[in-house]
C-alpha cells in the first residue's frame, strides 16, 4: 500500500464515521488530514467532470446540471468543515493547511469554469430551457450554473484567464492570511490586571474566570483579559472608564498598528486585486460584480435603501443616545460619552428601566439548562 493510500484509509474526512445527519467527526479529525482529504475529494470531482464531458448521450439536465452540481459535493465538505473548524478552533498547524488546501480548490474551481467543454453542455440545456419541463428548483440551478460560467469568464482569450487564475490565487492566499492574523492578534493579547480595584464592577464569576486565566498563563494571583473570546463582560460591567476604552481600541487595532499582523497593506492589496478581477469580467467595480448577481442588481439601489434605513431609524437611535448620554451624565459626570462607554451604559439604562438586575438572571441560562 502506497503511503498515500496508507493516508487516505485512516482519514476521517475520507472513510467518515457513521454520525447521524453526515456531522463530521471533530473529536478525531486532525489538521494533517485535510490536505490528503481535499486532493483525494479534488481528483474524484475531476473524474466525475470528465465523466459528464464524455457521456456521448445528449446534454441534459440530469446527466449535465444536476451531475456538476453534485460533482465536488466531497470538496465543499471538506473545505466546509476546515473553514468552520478554523473560525472556532483554529491553530498553526490548521492555519497551514487552511493556506495550502484554499489554493488547490481555487485552482480547481477555476479549472471547472474555464472548461469549455463542461460549458457547452450546460448552454445546450440552457438554450433549450424553454422546451424543458423543469420544476422551479430545477430552473433556478440550471440558470444559476450558467451565470456562473458567464460570470467567471469562460468565454474570455486564455491571457485573460490565465491573469483570473493567478488573481484568485493570491487573493485566496491573501485573505486566508488577513483571517489568520486576525485570529492570531486576538489569541496574542493579554491585559495582565494585578490590582483587582481595577475591576470593579465587573462580576465574581467573571473575575473567577479572568483569574483562571491567568493563572494558566503564569501569571498566578492576577487576573489575565484576552480578546479571544472577546471581552464582552468587562466591557460591560466594568466601571474603569479607562479599561473599558483600552479594551475596545484593542479589539479594531490589533491588526492595525503597525505589528506582524498588521492588516492594512494585505486589505488594499484584496481591494486593487478585486478591482482588476471585476475589470477584466466586465464590471466598473467589485461591488458591481458581486451586486450584479444578487437581487438588488447594482450597487445603487443597495445605496439607495441604506439611505432609507438611515433616515428611518434615525429618531430611534438619536433618543437612545440621548438617554444614555443623560444617564451617563447623571450617575458619572460623563459628558463626552464615547464607543466604549456604550455597552455599560446601555445594560445600565435595561436594568434601570425594567428594575431587573441581568446578572442574576444568568443563574437560569446555564448551558446545562
Amino acid at each position: 500500500m502506497s503511503k498515500r493510500a496508507f493516508r487516505l484509509v485512516n482519514n476521517p474526512l475520507v472513510h467518515t464515521p457513521n454520525i447521524p445527519n453526515g456531522a463530521p467527526a471533530l473529536d478525531v479529525i486532525e489538521a494533517k488530514h485535510f490536505l490528503p482529504a481535499i486532493d483525494w475529494a479534488i481528483d474524484k470531482a475531476r473524474a466525475n467532470i470528465a465523466a459528464i464531458t464524455a457521456n456521448p448521450d445528449a446534454p441534459s439536465f440530469e446527466n449535465t446540471v444536476e451531475a456538476l452540481e453534485f460533482a465536488d459535493q466531497d470538496v465543499s465538505r471538506i473545505k466546509c468543515v476546515l473553514e468552520n473548524l478554523g473560525l472556532s478552533y483554529s491553530t498553526k498547524a490548521l492555519q497551514k493547511a487552511e493556506e495550502k488546501v484554499l489554493e488547490r480548490v481555487s485552482a480547481f474551481a477555476n479549472d471547472v469554469m474555464f472548461n469549455k467543454d463542461l460549458f457547452e453542455r450546460v448552454k445546450d440545456v440552457y438554450d433549450r430551457r424553454t422546451s424543458l419541463t423543469l420544476t422551479p428548483e430545477q430552473t433556478t440551478l440550471l440558470e444559476r450554473t450558467y451565470k456562473n460560467f458567464t460570470r467567471s469568464g469562460v468565454d474570455l482569450p486564455q491571457a485573460m484567464q490565465d491573469r483570473l487564475r493567478e488573481i484568485d490565487r493570491d487573493l485566496s492566499a491573501l485573505t486566508t492570511k488577513f483571517e489568520n492574523n486576525n485570529t492570531e492578534a486576538a489569541g496574542a493579547y493579554e491585559k495582565i490586571i494585578d490590582d483587582e480595584a481595577m475591576l470593579e464592577g465587573i462580576p465574581e464569576r467573571e473575575k473567577k474566570a479572568l483569574a483562571e486565566r491567568a493563572d494558566k498563563a503564569g501569571h498566578p494571583g492576577k487576573w489575565l483579559i484576552s480578546l479571544a473570546p472577546p471581552p464582552i463582560t468587562v466591557l460591560e460591567y466594568a466601571e474603569n472608564r479607562d479599561l473599558r476604552e483600552e479594551l475596545y481600541r484593542a479589539q479594531f487595532t490589533n491588526t492595525a498598528d503597525g505589528g506582524q499582523y498588521d492588516n492594512r497593506d494585505i486589505t488594499l492589496e484584496i481591494v486593487r486585486l478585486r478591482h482588476e478581477k471585476a475589470q477584466i469580467l466586465g464590471f466598473e467595480n467589485h461591488a458591481e460584480y458581486i451586486i450584479s448577481d444578487r437581487m438588488a442588481r447594482k450597487p445603487e439601489t443597495v445605496m439607495d435603501m441604506l439611505e432609507e434605513n438611515r433616515v428611518a431609524y434615525m429618531t430611534a437611535a438619536k433618543k437612545e443616545i440621548d438617554e444614555l448620554s443623560a444617564l451617563a451624565l447623571q450617575r458619572d459626570g460623563v459628558t463626552d460619552i464615547a464607543p466604549w462607554d456604550q455597552r455599560f451604559y446601555e445594560r445600565l439604562l435595561k436594568e434601570q428601566k425594567h428594575d431587573v438586575d441581568i446578572e442574576e438572571t444568568k443563574a437560569y441560562f446555564e448551558l446545562g439548562n
